[in-house]
C-alpha cells in the first residue's frame, strides 16, 4: 500500500510530466473555457491520475470519493461501458449544471475502446457542451479515437517517465 501513502495528491507533485502538468495547471490558473482534454499515453504512465488530480484542483477539493464530489466528478471506465447504450444515460445526466461543484468533470477512461457510435454520440456532447462541464479522455492509443472528437479536443501526451527521474524519487524518499 505504499503506492496509496506516496501518490501524488496536487499537479505540481506527479514526477517527469512537466509539460503536461504545466499546460493542466494553465487552464485552471487562466480559467480558460476547454470543455475537451485528451490524455493519451502508454499504460502506466499516469494519464488518470492526471486527469482525477485536475478534477480536484479546478474544483479547489481534496478528495473526490466523497459522496457529493461523486456526483460532480464522473469516472467511466470505457472498456464496461463501451457501447451507445451505455453513453446515452451519462449525456442525459449531465445537461444538468453541476449539484455541488463548480465544474462536472467527466473521465473517460480508456477512450479508445468506446465503439464509433458511442465516440459520436459524445461529439454531439462536445459541439454544445454543457455549462461548466469538461470532458477529460484517457486512453493508450490515440489513433482510435475518431478524427471529429480529436478535433474538439486539446491533446495532451503524458509521457513514460524515465527510469533515472523514478530512481531518484526513491532515493528521495527512502534514503
Amino acid at each position: 500500500m505504499l503506492y496509496l501513502k506516496y501518490k501524488p495528491k496536487k499537479l505540481n507533485e506527479i514526477i517527469g510530466q512537466k509539460t503536461a502538468v504545466q499546460i493542466l495547471t494553465n487552464i485552471i490558473i487562466q480559467k480558460r473555457n476547454i470543455h475537451g482534454i485528451i490524455l493519451s499515453g502508454q499504460f502506466g504512465c499516469g494519464k488518470t491520475l492526471c486527469a482525477t488530480l485536475f478534477a480536484q484542483e479546478i474544483n479547489d477539493i481534496n478528495v473526490i470519493e466523497d459522496a457529493y464530489n461523486q456526483q460532480d466528478i464522473l469516472i467511466v471506465d470505457a472498456a464496461l461501458n463501451s457501447s451507445v447504450n451505455d453513453m446515452r444515460p451519462l449525456m442525459e445526466q449531465i445537461i444538468y449544471a453541476p449539484l455541488h461543484l463548480k465544474y462536472r468533470i467527466v473521465i473517460i477512461a480508456g477512450t479508445h475502446m468506446l465503439s464509433k457510435e458511442a465516440m459520436d454520440v459524445l461529439l454531439l456532447t462536445l459541439q454544445a457542451p454543457p455549462y461548466n462541464t469538461i470532458f477529460m479522455f484517457t486512453t493508450t492509443n490515440l489513433s482510435k479515437i475518431t478524427k471529429t472528437l480529436e478535433s474538439r479536443c486539446l491533446t495532451i501526451h503524458i509521457n513514460k517517465i524515465d527510469k533515472q527521474i523514478k530512481a531518484n524519487k526513491v532515493a528521495q524518499l527512502f534514503f
